[in-house]
Protein backbone atom coordinates (compact mmCIF):
# COMPACT_ATOMS: atom_id res chain seq x y z
CA UNK A 1 0.00 0.00 0.00
CA UNK A 2 1.34 3.43 -0.95
CA UNK A 3 1.72 5.83 1.94
CA UNK A 4 0.38 9.39 1.65
CA UNK A 5 1.67 12.41 3.48
CA UNK A 6 -0.82 13.31 6.21
CA UNK A 7 0.91 15.99 8.24
CA UNK A 8 3.83 18.38 8.19
CA UNK A 9 4.19 21.79 6.64
CA UNK A 10 1.14 24.03 6.26
CA UNK A 11 0.83 27.42 4.58
CA UNK A 12 -1.35 30.46 5.11
CA UNK A 13 -1.77 33.09 2.42
CA UNK A 14 -3.59 36.40 2.89
CA UNK A 15 -4.53 38.30 -0.28
CA UNK A 16 -1.74 36.54 -2.18
CA UNK A 17 0.98 37.12 0.45
CA UNK A 18 2.28 33.99 2.17
CA UNK A 19 2.77 34.44 5.91
CA UNK A 20 5.41 32.58 7.90
CA UNK A 21 3.33 29.85 9.51
CA UNK A 22 4.58 28.43 12.80
CA UNK A 23 1.83 25.83 13.16
CA UNK A 24 -1.29 25.29 15.23
CA UNK A 25 -3.71 25.79 12.34
CA UNK A 26 -7.38 25.33 13.09
CA UNK A 27 -10.29 25.50 10.64
CA UNK A 28 -13.82 24.09 10.92
CA UNK A 29 -14.70 20.83 9.20
CA UNK A 30 -18.41 21.68 9.21
CA UNK A 31 -20.56 24.78 8.91
CA UNK A 32 -22.86 23.77 11.78
CA UNK A 33 -22.71 22.71 15.41
CA UNK A 34 -25.19 20.09 16.61
CA UNK A 35 -26.07 19.46 20.23
CA UNK A 36 -28.41 16.76 21.53
CA UNK A 37 -31.88 17.62 22.82
CA UNK A 38 -32.75 15.44 25.81
CA UNK A 39 -36.25 14.81 27.15
CA UNK A 40 -37.36 12.16 29.64
CA UNK A 41 -33.72 11.08 30.01
CA UNK A 42 -33.10 10.24 26.36
CA UNK A 43 -31.98 11.98 23.18
CA UNK A 44 -35.06 12.95 21.17
CA UNK A 45 -33.35 15.04 18.52
CA UNK A 46 -30.77 17.74 18.10
CA UNK A 47 -30.37 21.49 17.94
CA UNK A 48 -28.31 22.88 15.07
CA UNK A 49 -26.56 26.26 15.08
CA UNK A 50 -24.45 27.73 12.26
CA UNK A 51 -20.68 28.09 12.75
CA UNK A 52 -18.98 31.16 11.31
CA UNK A 53 -16.16 30.22 8.91
CA UNK A 54 -12.75 30.81 10.52
CA UNK A 55 -9.03 30.11 10.46
CA UNK A 56 -6.84 30.29 13.55
CA UNK A 57 -3.08 30.23 13.07
CA UNK A 58 0.23 30.89 14.74
CA UNK A 59 2.52 32.99 12.56
CA UNK A 60 5.96 34.58 12.76
CA UNK A 61 6.00 38.36 12.38
CA UNK A 62 9.10 39.61 10.52
CA UNK A 63 10.20 42.98 9.16
CA UNK A 64 8.44 42.09 5.89
CA UNK A 65 5.09 41.21 7.50
CA UNK A 66 2.54 43.93 6.81
CA UNK A 67 0.50 43.23 9.95
CA UNK A 68 -1.04 46.71 9.88
CA UNK A 69 -2.83 45.94 6.59
CA UNK A 70 -3.74 42.40 7.67
CA UNK A 71 -5.31 43.62 10.91
CA UNK A 72 -7.17 46.57 9.38
CA UNK A 73 -8.59 45.03 6.18
CA UNK A 74 -12.13 43.64 6.37
CA UNK A 75 -12.35 41.94 2.96
CA UNK A 76 -9.40 39.55 2.63
CA UNK A 77 -9.04 36.16 1.01
CA UNK A 78 -7.32 33.73 3.37
CA UNK A 79 -6.09 30.37 2.07
CA UNK A 80 -4.85 27.62 4.40
CA UNK A 81 -2.99 24.81 2.65
CA UNK A 82 -2.36 21.62 4.57
CA UNK A 83 0.32 18.96 4.00
CA UNK A 84 -2.34 16.38 3.08
CA UNK A 85 -3.23 18.46 0.01
CA UNK A 86 -6.46 19.95 1.37
CA UNK A 87 -7.11 23.68 1.15
CA UNK A 88 -9.55 25.86 3.08
CA UNK A 89 -10.38 29.30 1.66
CA UNK A 90 -12.09 32.11 3.56
CA UNK A 91 -13.77 34.85 1.53
CA UNK A 92 -14.36 38.41 2.77
CA UNK A 93 -12.25 37.60 5.82
CA UNK A 94 -11.21 39.85 8.68
CA UNK A 95 -9.22 39.50 11.89
CA UNK A 96 -11.50 38.73 14.81
CA UNK A 97 -10.63 39.63 18.36
CA UNK A 98 -7.35 41.27 19.30
CA UNK A 99 -4.28 39.67 17.72
CA UNK A 100 -1.20 39.57 19.95
CA UNK A 101 2.52 39.05 19.46
CA UNK A 102 5.05 37.77 22.00
CA UNK A 103 8.70 38.81 22.48
CA UNK A 104 9.89 36.30 19.83
CA UNK A 105 7.59 37.83 17.20
CA UNK A 106 5.11 34.94 17.29
CA UNK A 107 1.51 36.03 16.76
CA UNK A 108 -1.77 34.23 17.33
CA UNK A 109 -4.31 35.36 14.74
CA UNK A 110 -7.93 34.45 14.13
CA UNK A 111 -9.63 35.16 10.83
CA UNK A 112 -13.37 34.97 10.31
CA UNK A 113 -15.15 35.40 7.01
CA UNK A 114 -18.44 35.34 5.16
CA UNK A 115 -17.72 32.04 3.41
CA UNK A 116 -15.41 29.10 4.04
CA UNK A 117 -14.85 26.46 1.38
CA UNK A 118 -12.83 23.23 1.25
CA UNK A 119 -10.87 22.13 -1.83
CA UNK A 120 -8.98 18.89 -2.55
Amino acid sequence: MTQKRLSGTAYITVDGTTLMARGSFEVPLSDSNRTPVIANGEVVGYDEQPVAPYCNAEIQISDETDFETITSSVSQTVKCEFANGRKYVLSDAFIQGTPTMNEQGVAQISFSGKRGQWFK
